[in-house]
């Protein structure tokens, strides 16, 4: 029964006269009950590892007690996963399970709780990158570098093509540009699109809409872009992209800038296109 699942004790065995003494009561307070249980340290720490059901959950993973039944910190699956993965099993598990094989390190130092986590998405037959991670037991800190695990969604500048895509929305500007900032103004001139990206110093990317990732849109949007003669953008405008990715191109192309265009010994505007790649990458692809 769960009243008997959240109650737990430690206790200490005369290996002579077999006897057994209470050390500590610990109230658990699990939602399900205990998978498999660690004690390190002679009994200075214990380490509860809730059993999981099929499907994501944001439910403890492990907690982790003092000999004497304090708390020293709830963990939950998401403490050990990069941002990136959480978004990715929250959509796309329909089952998951996050198979382990767990140690206790009680060398020099503070002791260490060792995990060799390899989260597996079932239902999109995701192939992972194992990681060992490391908690500290008195803190109940992250050790390890946290790196992504599962293909990640990411968008990725890239050299815009020698047409459009699909027509371009309407200019958005920044606060107190006129009218007359628009192309062909003022003798503005127009970079070819790889000459345009070689030029840029400042690339902030686009955010990949959470919507476009669930439903698993992949698809390159282009920016047009007007940069003064300080180099910044001053007006951007995109191609059609559902969900939220046409305004997520132009917000981030907002942010470009480019090193200032000179002609005859003055800095002029220009314009120019610039586009990005929204797709999955997989990370066991990267070096």
């Amino acid at each position: 029964s769960k009243q008997t699942w959240n109650r737990g004790a430690l206790f200490a065995f005369d290996e002579v006269s077999g006897e057994a003494t209470e050390l500590a009561t610990f109230d658990l307070d699990l939602e399900s009950p205990p998978r498999e249980v660690f004690v390190a340290e002679g009994g200075d720490f214990v380490v509860v590892f809730e059993w999981r059901a099929k499907g994501w959950s944001s439910q403890d993973y492990f907690r982790i007690y003092r000999g004497d039944g304090t708390l020293v910190t709830r963990v939950r699956i998401e403490d050990l996963l990069s941002p990136s993965d959480v978004v990715s099993i929250r959509h796309f598990a329909g089952s998951w399970a996050t198979p382990y094989k767990a140690s206790l390190f009680e060398g020099e130092g503070s002791p260490r709780l060792i995990l060799d986590l390899a989260p597996s998405v079932t239902a999109n037959h995701f192939e992972t990158r194992p990681r060992v991670v490391e908690i500290d037991l008195g803190t109940g800190a992250l050790l390890s570098e946290m790196r992504d695990l599962l293909p990640q969604y990411r968008a990725l500048p890239v050299i815009a093509a020698i047409s459009p895509p699909s027509p371009f929305g309407s200019f958005v500007c920044e606060p107190g540009v006129q009218s007359s900032d628009l192309p062909n103004s003022r003798g503005r001139i127009e970079i070819a699109p790889a000459g345009f990206s070689a030029r840029s110093i400042r690339r902030p990317l686009p955010i990949y809409p959470e919507i476009c990732q669930k439903v698993r849109l992949e698809m390159k949007v282009e920016a047009e872009v007007l940069v003064d003669e300080q180099g910044e953008v001053v007006c951007a405008r995109s191609t059609k992209g559902p969900f939220g990715l046409s305004q997520a191109v132009t917000d981030a192309a907002l942010g470009w800038k480019f090193a200032p265009l000179v002609r005859n010994g003055e800095r002029v505007s220009m314009s120019g296109r610039i586009a990005f790649d929204f797709r999955l990458v997989d990370p066991l692809a990267e070096p």
